[in-house]
Parts: C-alpha cells; structure tokens; sequence
C-alpha cells in the first residue's frame, strides 16, 4: 500500500512539472515579442509634409520648412537636405533610392541615407496642366504613373493619367477627357510589379461615382501601356498587395452592410465576393487579411483568410488607426499604441505621452516588413519597429591580444546551435533571435571554458578571456635537401598555427624545433627553390617525444627566350650564354630564337672573345618566364679600314673659302640626337676620320657644303656628323631639314655649347678629328662665293680679300682667322644676301629668336678660333 502511494506520489510530481513546464512555454514566447518590438518618437521644429518609411529601418519626411530629413530609427542618426516646395508624395524605389513628387511637377530623386540628389525632372505640361494629386512608380523606378489636374476648359478641372518613363525622359501614355476612352477624375492610384492599378470614372457625375467607377489593370513594358482588365465597382477604398486587390465599396447596399471583394491581378478575376461592416482600416499579409470595423457602436479586430472567410474577431476600443507591423497588427490611440498577434492576444502597449488631444492620430498609417510609422498633430512622428535579429559580437582574447580562429559556438535550449571561427581581429558576430542563449569557445592549446549564458535583448558585445593549458612540447629534427639529395643550407622554415614558430637550417640542411601539439600550416623556402607548403598534425602527447621529419625543395625553373640580332655584326655569327660563374650553357645564332629551361637565377650573354661588340641587356634576372631580345653592335677591326687622310683633307681643302692644318687634342662632351637620345663620338667614329659640321637650319651658306658632306659620308673611312648650334632647332625642324636636303648622315644637337670651347662662331665651320685630335679646320663653303661671281664688284673685292687671306694665313697665327671674319663681315654688310644669289632679303627671311642672336653665316662675322 505504502509503495503504491509512493508511485501515485512520482506519477503527481510528474505531471505538476509538465504543466508546468507548458504553463512557461507562452510566456517565453511573450517574452521574447516584448523586447522585440521598439517604439521611437521624433518631434520637428515644422509642420509635417509627407513621410515614407524607407529602408529596413528608415524614415524619410518633408517638412514644411523645405527640409527632407531621412531617420535611421534603430540609431536616431538623421541626415537633412533642404528641398523647396509641397510634396505629395515620397515614393520608394530600389539602391536605397527614392522619388520625392512635388505637387509642381518635379520629380527628385534623391538617395539615402546621406541624402543626395542624383536627378530633377520636371513632367507637367505648362500649356494646361497645374498639379500632381497622386503618384506611384514600379520597384525600379523606371514607370511612374500620375495624376495630373488640368484645366479642361476655362476653370472646370479634371483628371490626366499619365505615364512617364523616367529612363527615356519623356511621356509614354495619356489618357484624359479628350481621349477616345474617355477618363474624367481618377480615386486612387497602385502599382504592383509592372501593373498599374487604377479606379477611374468617365463622366462628371458626383452621384454616379457611387456606382460606375471601374478599376483598371493597364501593363507597363516596352512596347507601351496597355489596358488588359476593368472591373465595375463602384467608388471603393482599396489595397493593393502581392498580386491581389481587396477593396470594399463605400455605398451601402441593402442589407446595411458593403459589398467586400478579393480580386487577383492582372485581369480582375473575382476570387471571393462577401458583405461586411463598414471597415474603417485593413491590410493584407501572406496569408491572413486583417479589417479594423465598426458595426454600430462598437469596434472590432477581424481576420479572414483569402477565401474572405472570417477566422477571428476581437472587440478593441475606438478612434483608432490600424497599421501593420509584419504579421501583427497595430492601433494607434492618442494615449498609447496595442500591438496585437495573429490570435488578437494584444501582446504589447507603448505608452504615449502627449503634450493635448491635438497630438491624437492623424493619417493612415505607412509600413513595410520592419516597421510602421503614424503622424500624430502636424509635427510627431511615431515609430513602431521590430527586430527580427540582433547583432552578438564575440571577441575573443588572451592576454588582452586577439585569438584568430578560435572556435565560437552559440546554441539555446530549443536546439539551435550556430558557429563560427574568430578573424584576425579576433571577433566573431552573430545575427540572433531575442532569447536566451549559451556561449562555448574552443581553441587548440587553450583551456576549455565553462559555457557562459547571455540573453540577447538588443546588440551586445561580449569578451572571452582564454588560458593556457599545459600541454607538452614535441621536439621536432627536420632535414631539407634539393632532388638529387644535396642538403640545403639557410631553408627558412615556419610553423604557422595558434602560434608560430620559425627557424632555418644550417649548412647540412638541418633543422630542430620545439613546438605545442596542434594544426599549422607549414612552410619552407629557399633562394632559387620553390616554396614547399603543407598542413601538418602535430597530435598531443603525455610524454616528450621527438619526431623527424624531411622535405625535398624543388628548384624553380624558368622558361628563357632569347632572340639575337645583329647589328654590324661584321664575322660575329654566335653568343653564348653561360651561368654567372661563366659555365656554357647554350649557343645562340645570331638571328635565331633560342628557347631553353633553366633554374631561377642569374644569367650572362657574352660574345666571342677579341670581339669589338656591345650588348644591350646582357645580364638576365630569371625569376619569371621571360623573353630577351638581344641585340649586338659590333665595331670592325681597326685593321680592316685604311683611312686615306691627305685625301679627304684636300678634297675638304678644295671646298673651303679658309681652311687650316692643325694638331689639337680633344676631349667630346656627350650630344644628343633630334629626339633625345645620348651619342658618344668617340664610339661612332671609331677607326675612321671623323668630319664635324657646325651649322643652324637657318644657314643659307650650309646648304652649299651638302653634296661635299654627301659625298663624304659615302666612303667607308669617314664619318660625317653634322651638330646644329641654334637652340631653336627643335626635332620637328631637324627632321624637316634632313628630310628636304636627303641628308644621310648623323645630325645632333649641340646641347653642352662645344662649339664655343672651339671659339667657332660662323657658319659652317667644319673641324677633321683622327684619333682624338682636331688636324684641319675650315669656315665657309667656297661654292657659296663662286655663286657670288655674277657680280662683277663682287669678284674684284672677293679676289683682293682672298689675295689678302693667303697672305696673313702664311703668318700661322690663330689671330689671323680673327682679320679675315672681320673682312668677310665688311663684305657681307656691303653686300645684302638677296643682291648675292637672288634670294630673299634678310627683312624677307624668318627672323631668329633671341636665343639665334650670335648666328651668322660666313660672310656677316668675326671668326675666333683658339687652339
């Protein structure tokens, strides 16, 4: 007996803690909707305009002041923009983007939440239209539809619905009284995807609006607007969602009672037609429509399926405005706000206190999936919203220093569990449901923690402090050597893991290490070897152990083009590419491409030995897949050119009006080509006679010393350069003056002012260098005076000064080439160029710059030769 009372004992016990037990599950599941729902209140400085909720959880509004102001209600942060005009309406469209509609007719968009605009667009017609009443657009705002007021005749207005297309810039559709199909006043204005819904009335008929409005389906794409779909229904209050319009009429029929109607988009198919209360407020959720009624003197809460079957009714208090706030459903009162659930068990109040009665409710309520927004009076804004998910950031830490992927587990007494590994930072986030979570972090070579609880509420941040466990080093000898099993001296090698471990091997290619059991990654490099990268387990143990452990490096290897070419290669045909310790390796042919696989490393192209050749790019760094195009510029032998000096110094003689032999050694400086680029003389001219030219463009008497200079450049034992003096000889002119005159020869500038250390200052001069030293120096081109020779006077005075010059030139002083420039000057100035060879005259030519001052020819300057 006793033992029966015993088990009657434990079968009571039992069954008190499963009631219990489910006597908390409900309030759990109130908890947990109380602290996800928040309310946030905003006063203004001015009247409200329009406001929209945009976002997840953002606000914009406009202000009567000019102000639009975007809110972030989880934060309060605010940002403003000031915006001139009445708006009618902010319309959301997708990239946190929106149209604000002034009655005026211009449309701004406007992104957020910073606030800036990207467009104004103005879409009245100024001829008849004077506002916009009504406006929406598809979700990517590309259609907007309108409800224009226009002036139909002299103060009688009526209703255009328009389409604009935002992309295109222009009207795609009108419709209005003048229309075929004829519209006069438009009661409402929907779009859902890219159907507009529209319920209109095609006659002036106050009364008639009771009866004869019809809703309209037109479809927007790109061929146009097209109407597909009307419906009679008399005037209605509507909305429009998920592909459905629910509608009421206003009229009321027989019974008392108004006709309720489901539609489903696009062609107005009815899917249930019922009677009910007058509905002072209703929406629509994925599954349950919800009626804010009054029948007779009382105030009713109701839900319908989407058959309209009525599933549940509750009696509420009245003056209210319904909103929805995802699947509840919200009243707002002057003195406080009721959330209720899909059951009507009202599972939230806010209270409001409000300054007087004039702060009471005032528009119908706007919403998306995360909040609800009410004005209330002229300059309050209410908020409702809820957090699905907040935001639990796990820090983890030894020593106050990060721990990187550590392993963070959250899991509840439902059963969910979710994990992730902590960043460099240390830090791991979760997105969770309010409730009542456990927190279990692990990480290899840390000591595991006892579970810690946290109740997420609202965002939280929570630090982990982790210890280390004891746990025993392994003692590692590690071997690196190459393919053919040579050790490799200097390999860096890294354990990477919870911590990280380095070290290299000496020159027998070995390595010890002591490290904490546990994962790393492993990696061993060296010069000219590839990295080698593994991860390794390194498992714990209860007593010191050692272990061994070997790598092999492979050596990198590279592909090496090389194409050779030859430039005066003369008897070179080959190069040879040898390592940096100048070991063969390959023949190149000259003009062949040579493709070979080689180590990382340094490379040398060398030619033949007693080869008179330069290379360009003859050392090669290979540490990628390269190509090398060399090129070869071989000098001839000195032995190969016999210079025929005293004949080139009489030919050069024979063309000269004042010429010298002379000894004088001689140092170049570095010249340039047209373009630039650095010559070296000495290089160019080696083995040969050097000819040098001193002249300008603008040198008529240079012209004369062209076929002298031509002829010369043709012999293989002469070089011929010609250097322009002028700074104003840009490249564009030099290579116009070799171009006209089939110049064939070398010109440069003289940029380092050599002429003046040669004291030359007419034109031409030309100087003869042989093995760096000056032996004959000329002025002046004799063709040139024997153009001269048609003058009668000319050739006296010509003949007297040469005369005069073989005489002072016997005396062998520099001073005498000083006498004769001043005579040729003297010459010059008595007779004009244009009276010389018919040319033009001097005020006719180009003038030189400044820079061109000092520059003449021949016959108009001193000449000042010091050697």
């Amino acid at each position: 007996m006793k033992r029966d009372k015993n088990i009657l004992r434990v079968f009571l016990l039992v069954i008190f803690f499963i009631i219990f037990v489910l006597s908390l599950y409900p309030v759990s599941i109130y908890a947990q909707t109380e602290y996800s729902i928040h309310l946030f209140v905003k006063k203004f400085e001015s009247y409200i305009d329009v406001f929209q909720p945009v976002g997840e959880y953002g606000v914009l509004v406009h202000l009567f002041n000019g102000t639009l102001v975007y809110i972030d209600v989880t934060t309060g942060h605010t940002s403003r923009l000031n915006i001139e005009g009445e708006g009618i309406g902010i319309i959301e469209i997708s990239g946190n983007k929106a149209y604000f509609v002034k009655s005026n007719g211009e449309i701004i968009e406007v992104k957020f939440p910073e606030l800036e605009i990207l467009e104004r667009t103005y879409v009245l017609n100024s001829q008849d239209e004077r506002s916009i009443v009504r406006a929406a657009a598809t979700w990517d705002g590309r259609w907007l539809a309108l409800q224009v007021e226009y002036e139909y005749v002299k103060d009688v207005y009526l209703d255009r619905l328009v389409v604009y297309d935002m992309s295109l810039k222009k009207r795609v559709f009108e419709r209005d009284a003048n229309s075929i199909d004829v519209l006069v006043n438009i009661f409402s204005l929907d779009i859902y995807e890219n159907y507009l819904v529209v319920e209109t009335i095609n006659e002036r008929c106050e009364i008639c609006q009771y009866t004869d409005n019809k809703i309209e389906v037109y479809n927007l794409t790109n061929r146009g607007v097209e109407k597909i779909a009307e419906l009679v229904t008399g005037w209605t209050k509507k909305v429009v969602y998920d592909g459905y319009v629910l509608a009421q009429r206003i009229q009321v029929n027989p019974t008392g009672k108004h006709d309720f109607i489901l539609l489903k988009l696009p062609y107005l198919d009815v899917v249930k037609r019922t009677e009910t209360e007058n509905i002072l407020g209703f929406f629509m959720s994925k599954r349950t429509i919800y009626t804010y009624t009054k029948q007779k003197d009382k105030f009713y809460l109701k839900s319908y399926d989407r058959n309209l079957n009525l599933q549940k009714s509750t009696e509420v208090l009245g003056n209210r405005k319904l909103g929805a706030l995802g699947q509840y459903a919200v009243l707002f009162s002057l003195t406080g706000i009721y959330v209720y659930n899909s059951h009507f068990k009202l599972i939230k109040f806010f209270y409001l206190d409000v300054p007087n009665v004039s702060y009471r409710p005032t528009s119908n309520p706007r919403w998306n999936e995360k909040l609800v927004v009410e004005k209330y009076g002229e300059k309050m804004l209410v908020v409702l919203y809820k957090r699905d998910t907040y935001k639990l950031q796990i820090k983890v830490v030894y020593r106050k220093k990060p721990i990187e992927s550590a392993s963070v587990k959250i899991y509840n007494l439902e059963g969910e569990s979710f994990e992730e590994k902590t960043g460099q930072n240390g830090i791991a986030v979760f997105n969770l449901k309010p409730g009542q979570y456990f927190i279990k972090i692990s990480k290899e070579g840390f000591a595991e923690l006892t579970p810690i609880e946290v109740l997420v509420d609202k965002d939280r941040e929570v630090t982990v402090e982790l210890t280390m466990k004891k746990v025993l080093p392994v003692h590692l000898e590690i071997r690196v050597f190459d393919e053919e099993n040579n050790p490799i001296s200097s390999a860096e090698i890294i354990f990477k893991g919870n911590i990280t471990y380095s070290t290299s091997t000496d020159e027998g290619g070995f390595a010890t290490i002591d490290i904490v059991p546990g994962v790393y990654n492993l990696t061993v490099k060296a010069e000219n070897y590839k990295y080698f990268i593994k991860t390794v387990h390194i498992n714990r143990t209860d007593i010191p152990q050692t272990l061994s452990m070997s790598v092999i490096l492979q050596k990198e290897k590279y592909q090496l083009t090389i194409k050779a070419e030859g430039k005066n290669a003369y008897n070179i045909t080959t190069l040879y590419l040898t390592d940096k310790d100048g070991n063969l390796l390959t023949v190149i042919p000259l003009g062949k491409t040579v493709k070979t696989v080689l180590p990382r490393g340094i490379y040398i192209v060398k030619t033949p030995e007693n080869s008179l050749c330069d290379i360009k790019t003859s050392i090669i760094n290979l540490n990628e897949n390269k190509t090398v195009n060399i090129i070869v510029a071989c000098r001839r032998p000195k032995s190969q050119i016999e210079v025929k000096t005293p004949e080139i110094i009489s030919l050069l003689k024979e063309n000269m009006i004042i010429s010298k032999n002379i000894t004088k050694s001689i140092v170049f400086p570095e010249f340039e080509a047209p373009n630039g680029t650095p010559v070296n003389l000495q290089e160019i001219s080696e083995g040969k006679l050097l000819i040098i030219e001193f002249f300008y463009t603008k040198c008529t008497g240079c012209e004369y010393l062209l076929p002298l200079l031509r002829e010369l450049a043709s012999r293989e034992d002469v070089r011929v350069v010609s250097i322009t003096v002028s700074p104003a000889d840009t490249e564009k002119i030099i290579e116009k003056y070799i171009r006209e005159h089939n110049i064939t020869w070398t010109v440069l500038k003289d940029t380092t002012n050599f002429y003046q250390t040669l004291n030359i200052t007419n034109f031409p001069t030309v100087v003869a260098i042989k093995d760096g030293k000056i032996i004959f120096i000329g002025i002046g081109a004799k063709k040139e005076i024997e153009a001269l020779e048609k003058n009668a006077t000319v050739v006296s005075l010509v003949k007297t000064i040469k005369e005069y010059i073989d005489k002072i030139f016997k005396i062998g002083r520099p001073e005498t080439l000083i006498i004769s420039g001043a005579i040729l000057f003297i010459l010059s100035l008595a007779f004009p160029e244009g009276e010389r060879n018919g040319e033009k005259s001097q005020d006719e030519e180009d003038i030189f710059d400044s820079d061109n001052a000092d520059f003449h020819t021949v016959h108009s300057g001193d000449s000042d030769i010091d050697f």
